[in-house]
């Protein structure tokens, strides 16, 4: 216990800035070259002192500690993990003054600033080795421990890894330092880069068994769904782990990197892991070896599920073929039985029935295939919900335009071929959407019409009957004879050959104008035949009015001119 709590305080102090320097509890916190306010060198002097001071008191204590216990123990522990704190604090704040302020070395001498970094760095790589043991203590005792205690002992297995890798970081800045100022660091890297790769390579394993775990957790959760309460924290806690994991491999493949160690393989077990691309994959090693991962699972995957793949795929393909089959058939089912229903059904209606049966079935055939090949549809229809729901949101005018066509085909105002007077346009229907009316004008345009515009306004179709009346008006003069008038009207109307005898025509005389008597004349066509019997009537009664002396007045105004024959005043 003794070790791990020193291990584990005195390298998370050497990952901390020296503002988070704390001293035992109950004491003042230290702040770092309080010894020598004045001038660069001199807190460089008073940094080095007190650094040194630490170390010493660490190393003291650490032999009191082995000689005593109990309680007295504890205390010592305390106390040596708080100098040990300090130290890490002052070590850090000296190595960054003396490789960025040059002139703060002027104040020590050579010898000694060289056998206090060798002292440094040998001390901070005896750190190393104890949290190595106190590690190998912590998994004895999670291997031991029940139920109750293992979150603690896991919790202080993630700390003690987080700071051996701190302390790593730190024994490369104490090199560097060393560099900086001239100082032989041959020994130091070659410990360094032996403790690295060592490390890597441990913590790359530790990865990997995290991976399988939480594969195997979600595997018998996705196999016994009532198991699925008690896995979840479980995959939740290796999860936490493989985190920590996953940053401890990141840390210790950039210190690598910076020593210009193998890396390659250990950031592309990081981007497996998390399936994030990040700017490592754009070095070639990297690259090459995430390919060359996939391409082995690809043929290992393809070796193993290919007679399964094969028949799902084929059963795939057999039910689409059988749903495109199955949906023609139920269109020409839906057609006869529309062909032999009692009320009358639009060829809007008809037309949108019969393409909403087979795409209904197709779809549905869709889904059972997806779902053949091992696809979760409960997802994806959700997911289809979510997004039919924003969709719509954002399609709110196109939706409108979708529920007047579904009342258009319910309420049948026309159909195809029809002529109408609709959405402000006049032309015959030729054909129709859910969303939009297509309609020919009389001078061939094509006038593309949102069914919303045409709901919204009053429906007017010109063709909906099959006989219409064709309303004719036609003026005389005064002077001429009505009774003369009228039976040349009628002659006129009961003459032409397509002019119903019932319903009845009507010729009568409607009103005395400001410059005429006006008749109208009535009579009932076939609507096909509306326009032919309009022109050949008023081309008729012109033609007649002019053989039997009957005259069309112009408009007339009769004008009084008034002369004032009185003086003026």
């Amino acid at each position: 216990g003794m070790v791990f709590a020193l291990a584990l305080d005195a390298t998370s102090a050497l990952a901390s800035s020296p503002d988070e320097a704390q001293g035992p509890a109950g004491q003042e916190s230290r702040e770092p070259g309080n010894r020598a306010p004045e001038g660069s060198a001199a807190q460089a002097l008073g940094l080095l002192e007190e650094t040194q001071e630490r170390i010493d008191e660490v190393i003291a204590l650490d032999r009191s500690v082995a000689k005593a216990s109990g309680e007295e123990q504890a205390v010592l522990i305390e106390q040596q993990n708080a100098r040990a704190g300090e130290a890490g604090v002052l070590l850090r704040h000296l190595l960054t003054k003396l490789t960025e302020e040059p002139e703060s070395q002027d104040g020590i001498a050579r010898g000694r600033m060289a056998d206090f970094l060798n002292e440094a760095s040998q001390w901070n790589l005896e750190q190393l080795k104890k949290i190595t043991l106190a590690l190998q203590g912590l998994n004895k005792q999670r291997d031991e421990a029940d139920e109750a205690k293992l979150p603690a002992i896991r919790e202080r297995i993630l700390r003690a890894h987080e700071r051996y890798d701190n302390l790593l970081q730190t024994s490369l800045e104490i090199a560097e330092a060393k560099v900086r100022l001239g100082l032989p660091t041959d020994a130091d890297y070659k410990k360094i880069d032996a403790a690295l790769q060592q490390r890597s390579e441990e913590r790359a394993g530790q990865l990997r068994i995290s991976r399988r775990r939480i594969a195997e957790y979600e595997k018998q959760a996705a196999a016994s769904p009532e198991e699925t309460s008690k896995l979840q924290p479980m995959i939740a806690q290796e999860k936490s782990i493989l985190d920590s994991r996953v940053e401890s491999v990141r840390r210790l493949a950039d210190m690598l990197q910076s020593r210009g160690l193998p890396s390659a393989s250990y950031r592309q077990l990081v981007i497996e892991t998390t399936g994030k691309i990040s700017v490592d994959i754009l070095d070639r090693e990297v690259a090459t070896g995430l390919i060359q991962d996939w391409w082995n699972d690809l043929k290992s995957w393809a070796a193993r599920a290919a007679p399964v793949v094969a028949f799902n795929l084929f059963f795939a393909l057999l039910i689409l073929l059988l749903s495109h089959v199955t949906g023609r058939f139920s269109q020409r089912l839906v057609r006869r039985a529309l062909e032999r229903a009692h009320s009358p059904v639009s060829n809007l209606f008809q037309a949108f029935l019969l393409t909403a049966t087979y795409r209904v079935t197709l779809g549905l055939g869709i889904l059972i295939a997806l779902a053949q090949i091992g696809l979760q549809i409960g997802p994806l229809l959700a997911g289809l919900g979510v997004a039919s729901f924003i969709v719509g949101f954002a399609l709110q005018d196109s939706l409108s335009n979708f529920a007047s066509g579904m009342l258009i085909l319910a309420y049948r105002p026309f159909d195809v071929g029809d002529v109408v007077n609709a959405g402000g346009v006049t032309g015959r229907v030729e054909a129709m959407t859910l969303v939009t009316t297509t309609v020919l004008t009389f001078d061939n345009q094509r006038l593309i019409v949102p069914n919303r515009k045409i709901w919204g306004d009053v429906i007017t179709n010109v063709t909906a009957e099959q006989v219409r009346r064709v309303d004719l008006t036609f003026g005389i003069s005064y002077a001429d004879d009505i009774e003369h008038t009228e039976r040349v009207l009628k002659e006129i109307v009961n003459q032409h050959p397509k002019v119903l005898e019932t319903p009845e025509p009507v010729v009568r005389l409607h009103e005395l104008g400001e410059s005429s008597v006006n008749f109208i004349v009535r009579p009932w066509a076939n609507t096909t035949d509306y326009w032919e019997v309009y022109w050949d009537l008023t081309r008729e009664v012109k033609r007649r009015f002019d053989a039997e002396g009957i005259s069309i007045p112009f408009p007339q105004r009769d004008i009084h001119v008034r002369q004032d024959t009185e003086p003026s005043a």
